[in-house]
């Protein structure tokens, strides 16, 4: 009799072991970055829960202590009255805020913050990553993004969707707008239209004598200075969308992220995220790809994704994007082939850079050519900023002169 028993036991301890194997193996398979990265997280996965709590109470906190003031800067920019009734429906719509729905996954796309790294993230998650193997230029890699994870409808909610966005400090973010905007002459059609929609009105405004013989760079484009003035004399709500606060180009008083990754903390949070959603995909490499090839015009027709109507109003956000490249002359027909784009003039401080340069070396020198008073209007201008995301005028309060 002992001899039955032991042997009925001993099936039951096996098969419980075999289910458990099995088991494991299918949830390796389904998740193998998320556990490795579990397992080799440089700060633990409660504290990092505790961060993005603590981040996204401060954005609450913010929205609710400078409630008047987001509403005349809301209803400037949207032109409309100020009335919170008018403002909030077109908030909620926000077309820089994108929405995958099959996998209920909300980001705001925030230009000159780890935005073409999340697209390459996003593009794999959405089942396209075959482009980036394609070297598909940026810019039509933007689009493409745009159409499979079209802005939420004015009936939709995503509230129960798992939503972050990405910042950095706003100042360090201003400087990479400026340098990549007006500065990098290695993609003439980007650098020729920031030059003629803003850089010489900058100059003819704000340009008090001719820059000398060293700074001849500075001929055609304007000084981080003149920049800055521009930035200094002109509405937030005129902002291009480069230099644009977050507050307004991400609405976070409307649409609740629970995942606001740092640019500064990136790597944890990054991990964070993909452990907490448990998508993979949505670990960001890092991206150089400010060049490649045309995407044939078929992928920017894509049907609306996620099933998603194709045919609703969210169709106008697709359209509004493909007048945009008629209106930049960069529209590809069809039967058009890939083509190379040439490669870049390389600008004199990215080879002093490279040559030893530190980022913060870099930064120190743009912002030592501004004045203390300067700086503190440009922090009135970003406030909003500063306060909701955490940050402070440090290091920069030490660039600057007096």
């Amino acid at each position: 009799m002992w001899e039955e028993a032991f042997l009925k036991r001993w099936r039951k301890v096996a098969l419980t072991t075999v289910v458990f194997v099995l088991t494991t193996v299918v949830i390796l398979g389904r998740f193998p970055v998320v556990f490795l990265k579990s397992n080799t997280a440089s700060l633990p996965m409660a504290e990092l829960r505790h961060r993005m709590l603590q981040r996204t109470r401060l954005v609450n906190t913010t929205c609710h202590e400078y409630k008047s003031e987001l509403l005349h800067h809301y209803a400037q920019w949207l032109g409309v009255s100020e009335y919170w009734q008018k403002v909030d429906p077109l908030l909620f719509v926000n077309p820089d805020v994108l929405v995958n729905r099959r996998q209920r996954l909300v980001w705001c796309k925030v230009p000159k913050v780890a935005s073409t790294s999340f697209v390459h993230a996003l593009l794999r998650l959405s089942g396209v990553g075959h482009l980036l193997d394609a070297r598909v230029h940026r810019s039509h890699l933007h689009m493409v993004l745009r159409r499979m994870m079209p802005p939420p409808r004015a009936d939709e909610d995503v509230r129960g969707f798992a939503a972050f966005m990405v910042v950095r400090h706003p100042f360090q973010r201003v400087l990479s707008a400026y340098r990549d905007k007006f500065l990098d002459r290695s993609e003439g059609k980007k650098f020729r239209k920031f030059k003629e929609l803003y850089g010489l009105s900058i100059i003819a405004k704000h340009r008090k004598s001719e820059p000398p013989p060293e700074e001849e760079y500075y001929r055609d484009v304007p000084t981080f200075w003149e920049f800055v003035q521009y930035l200094i004399s002109t509405p937030v709500w005129e902002y291009n969308e480069h230099w644009r606060p977050y507050y307004l180009t991400c609405s976070p008083c409307h649409h609740h992220y629970n995942f606001i990754l740092h640019l500064e903390t990136l790597q944890d949070d990054a991990e964070y995220l993909v452990n907490a959603t448990g998508l993979p995909e949505l670990a960001p490499s890092h991206v150089h790809a400010t060049r490649g090839k045309a995407v044939p015009e078929i992928l920017l027709l894509l049907p609306g994704q996620n099933g998603h109507d194709s045919n609703d109003k969210n169709q106008l956000n697709g359209a509004m994007i493909q007048r945009q490249d008629l209106k930049n002359g960069m529209r590809l027909a069809a039967k058009d082939l890939l083509f190379d784009v040439p490669p870049p003039k390389r600008h004199q401080e990215e080879e002093e850079e490279e040559a030893g340069d530190s980022h913060v070396n870099t930064e120190a020198k743009f912002f030592a050519k501004i004045k203390r008073h300067q700086l503190m209007e440009l922090y009135n201008i970003f406030l909003l900023d500063f306060k909701m995301f955490g940050y402070d005028l440090s290091p920069y309060d030490a660039y600057v002169s007096d």
